[in-house]
């Protein structure tokens, strides 16, 4: 994993305006890439996200979402979006309290809460009151 984000991490610093390098030392930083099969039926990098795992009191953990980048060929295709739900079900999985983001851009705070809302209204009652709101 240390290999990889080493030959990632020059992508982050040229698209992420103001970003900040991680240690590749800590055992808390994940990394997750999405890739999918081009044409001549290889996996190509789409993008990748990095989470640092925080603890979550009393007997818990938290993770925060730090990097997520999308390349530009597969900008606007739901990329990040898919990532987010990735780290939002992992996270769910192992009970984690909640997953939080890192200095987030415009754009990612609106995919964030695009998950949420769609995670929310998986809930019965929250559904039911959205709509009877909405009537």
């Amino acid at each position: 994993v240390r290999d990889v984000h080493a030959r990632l991490e020059p992508f982050v610093f040229f698209y992420i305006d103001g970003a900040s390098s991680i240690d590749s030392e800590d055992d808390k930083w994940h990394l997750y890439a999405l890739l999918v099969k081009s044409s001549s039926g290889q996996p190509s990098l789409v993008g990748f996200t990095t989470v640092y795992q925080l603890y979550g009191y009393p007997d818990s953990r938290r993770y925060r979402i730090c990097q997520t980048m999308v390349l530009p060929p597969h900008q606007r295709k739901g990329y990040g979006t898919r990532m987010v739900e990735g780290v939002h079900k992992m996270a769910k999985e192992e009970s984690a309290k909640d997953v939080s983001l890192e200095d987030p851009t415009d754009t990612l705070k609106a995919i964030r809460d695009g998950c949420e809302l769609k995670a929310a209204l998986q809930c019965e009652r929250l559904a039911a009151a959205a709509r009877a709101a909405a009537a």
